[in-house]
């Protein structure tokens, strides 16, 4: 069963940008006709009544925001604090793993599956936040030692469209894996 993700609207633009970016769909290919992008992400739930329940929920939540009083009550009796997070265990038993389908060159299906069998919300975000940040030494050093590597254009850019596979390489080689199969 599946439900709709919390993450899914801002997720959307940041791959429909690199997706633009790197001209992936055609766009910016000189002569060539644009495939447009179509991307969705949802949440997996083993049961209707886990994604119900977990979507009704969601929608509560959200409601209670737009509601002075129960926004209060949110503030005050539901919501961490600044500084708590969640518990050791709760992160241990943590993982994400991601699954993408679409078309690759040869026109048939592909399938590929990104997994982080950490925590998500903490440990994994430090990670890939830290392996960025080596990427882009990386960049630099290999920019003024042997002028390989130049930078793009200015501009915002997001992750993939700016350090590529560089950076699933390292996180790769740092505990997450990556498998693509065509159908």
């Amino acid at each position: 069963w599946l439900g709709p993700f919390i993450m899914a609207p801002v997720n959307a633009d940041v791959v429909g940008r690199s997706n633009a970016l790197l001209c992936y769909s055609g766009y910016g290919n000189a002569g060539s006709m644009p495939r447009p992008l179509v991307y969705s992400e949802a949440r997996l739930y083993t049961s209707f009544s886990a994604a119900f329940a977990d979507t009704l929920s969601l929608f509560i939540f959200g409601l209670s925001f737009r509601i002075a009083p129960l926004r209060w009550l949110l503030r005050r009796f539901v919501l961490p604090s600044p500084g708590e997070g969640p518990s050791e265990a709760s992160m241990d038993e943590a993982f994400l793993r991601i699954s993408a389908t679409g078309i690759g060159a040869s026109g048939k299906p592909v399938h590929a599956t990104l997994c982080f069998e950490d925590d998500p919300g903490y440990r994994e975000t430090a990670r890939m936040l830290c392996e960025s940040a080596f990427c882009l030494l990386e960049m630099d050093r290999e920019q003024k030692l042997s002028k390989k590597y130049s930078p793009p254009p200015g501009g915002i850019w997001t992750p993939a469209s700016c350090l590529g596979l560089r950076l699933l390489d390292r996180l790769c080689e740092t505990g997450s894996s990556f498998a693509i199969k065509e159908a």
